[in-house]
């Protein structure tokens, strides 16, 4: 008996889901304050819909006060021409965020580890071979950064880097 109902619940539910989403997006269009956002958790089988206030996004500041949030990502983007050597990302990233670059990591698979690598090795290396990267691929690298001022102090919220190979 209740394998027939189905289809109804499903429908019920997707037009429910569709008419809160519609809701929330005129919110976002006429650009009201956060206060005014819902976030909504629906339970169709209870009945139950609870409502509560999102929170905001917390900035952290790195560097040299950068500030970042969870919902930040670094691009760095290259091609055959330009950009396509270790030390071309490095100085980049290191110039543009004000941080010193220890470890590189994609997909948690070690591309440059400075307490075995030396940087003077990986210079001159294509950045495309390193990443495994073909043209017109995006990759998002881990990289793990220390304060330039202060070598022993690592750190944290560091956004990934979103690196396409044009």
């Amino acid at each position: 008996l209740k394998a027939g109902k189905i289809i109804p619940a499903m429908a019920t539910t997707t037009s429910a889901v569709a008419g809160f989403q519609t809701i929330e997006t005129i919110k976002v269009l006429l650009n009201l304050k956060i206060s005014a956002y819902r976030n909504l958790f629906l339970n169709t089988s209870i009945p139950n819909i609870t409502f509560s206030e999102p929170g905001i996004c917390t900035k952290y500041c790195i560097g040299s006060n950068s500030p970042v949030t969870v919902w930040d990502k670094w691009i760095y983007s290259f091609s055959d021409k330009s950009g396509n050597t270790f030390k071309d990302f490095t100085q980049f990233i290191e110039s543009n965020y004000h941080v010193y670059i220890s470890d590189i990591l994609k997909d948690n698979k070690p591309i440059f580890m400075s307490l075995l690598n030396k940087r003077i090795d990986f210079d001159s290396k294509e950045l495309s071979e390193l990443l495994s990267l073909k043209k017109g691929e995006i990759v998002y690298c881990t990289v793990i950064c220390r304060d330039p001022e202060d070598p022993n102090k690592i750190l944290e919220n560091i956004p990934q880097i979103k690196t396409s190979f044009n």
